[in-house]
């Protein structure tokens, strides 16, 4: 079993501190600063969503056992499961750092959603991420 850590307001400050410092800033990074800010805004902590996993290195082995229970490639970094303002059903949020684009397997993933009535977004930072969600929602940033 894995500890899971809470990010503190602290970590969060180091987290953008270490960010910028880099001419782009880490994906995990800024995926970080969304998530926090997600979760202390009263508009939006109440919102169902979820962090998509996919990323990161592994043991071989571990590969092998994710993708046999189901872990597929492309998948959105984050799924938001909250009617839009529009007819959309859900947000897709892709984050990337600059100046990496979207992969054939990601690209497929956003046009899928697209076509099943998903709005989905490809940001390049934090406050990207938090504007694309405010538009969704129709709240101000």
């Amino acid at each position: 079993m894995v500890a899971r850590r809470k990010l503190s307001t602290a970590s969060v400050l180091t987290l953008a501190t270490a960010a910028a410092k880099l001419k782009a800033p880490l994906e995990s990074v800024e995926q970080a600063l969304f998530v926090k800010r997600v979760r202390l805004d009263p508009r939006t902590k109440g919102l169902l969503w979820c962090a998509v996993p996919n990323g990161g290195t592994r043991h071989p082995r571990e590969a092998v056992n994710l993708k046999r229970q189901g872990v597929v490639p492309g998948v959105p970094d984050m799924l938001f499961f909250e009617l839009g303002y529009t007819s959309f059903c859900g947000l897709a949020i892709e984050m990337k750092r600059r100046p990496n684009k979207v992969s054939p397997e990601q690209r497929e993933w956003l046009t899928g959603l697209e076509a099943r009535g998903w709005s989905t977004a490809v940001c390049y930072s934090a406050e990207e991420a938090w504007t694309t969600l405010c538009d969704y929602l129709s709240i101000t940033p």
